[in-house]
């Protein structure tokens, strides 16, 4: 076991390491000329950072040591085809769309019982409003800056479930019965990079002729690779390595 527990170990260093060598690839991209096959490299690290995670939670739930098993893989296997039309294909709409299944089979996952919000409702409600005001801010800019962009219900459906599924990953701590606090906390923080990835994918969108935005986008595999991982990770049973 603990050979196959290295294994995955060095999965988690591959993937890393693929989006360590994609960022580099991107921020030449972006300072200098940009070249078209060091662009078609960036896209093959890329995706295959995302394939190689998926295989990573294929393994484990083979293997029978992951929690929710069938969920957390269809979420993975989801995030590839998503991941297959964003970064392979350039379609950002049909990608987004695939993100959305996700989030929801993600919430499906970390949903707590239903005793349990008796049990903190106090904790629960506070966490709840916390998620509302988010997204509401979220969405005064997103109008503001985005409105007229094809993409505005796609991105406000989109939005609303990733935050719901950052709220259900901090709801994932009442499972006290069926989950750690070690991996409620992986998942937890595990969305919140999910989502700072995705505000650097829509930076781009909303801000198009700006540095900024651009620079922002060449660094979305520094919070997507670590969110996939956690994710990944979070449903180990530590006892199995």
């Amino acid at each position: 076991m603990k050979l196959y527990a290295n294994h995955l170990i060095s999965l988690t260093y591959f993937a890393i390491f693929l989006t360590i060598a994609a960022t580099y690839i991107d921020l030449n991209n972006w300072l200098f000329n940009k070249s078209i096959i060091e662009d078609g490299l960036s896209q093959c690290f890329r995706f295959g950072r995302t394939v190689l995670i998926t295989y990573l939670v294929w393994m484990t739930s083979e293997k029978k040591l992951c929690l929710r098993s069938n969920l957390l893989l269809l979420a993975f296997i989801i995030c590839s085809i998503a991941d297959a039309f964003l970064i392979l294909l350039h379609r950002l709409d049909i990608g987004i769309f695939f993100f959305t299944l996700m989030q929801i089979v993600l919430i499906a996952r970390h949903a707590p019982d239903l005793n349990s919000f008796s049990k903190n409702k106090g904790e629960a409600i506070i966490a709840f409003v916390a998620a509302i005001c988010f997204y509401l801010i979220f969405l005064v800019l997103l109008f503001w800056f985005m409105s007229q962009n094809q993409l505005f219900i796609h991105v406000i459906v989109y939005g609303f479930l990733l935050v719901m599924s950052c709220l259900f990953g901090y709801f994932s701590r009442f499972k006290n019965d069926h989950i750690t606090r070690l991996q409620s906390d992986l998942i937890f923080w595990g969305m919140i990079l999910f989502l700072l990835c995705d505000i650097t994918v829509l930076l781009p969108v909303m801000f198009p002729n700006q540095d900024f935005a651009q620079i922002a986008r060449a660094f979305t595999g520094v919070f997507y690779t670590p969110s996939l991982l956690l994710l990944a990770w979070s449903g180990v049973k530590n006892e199995s390595l």
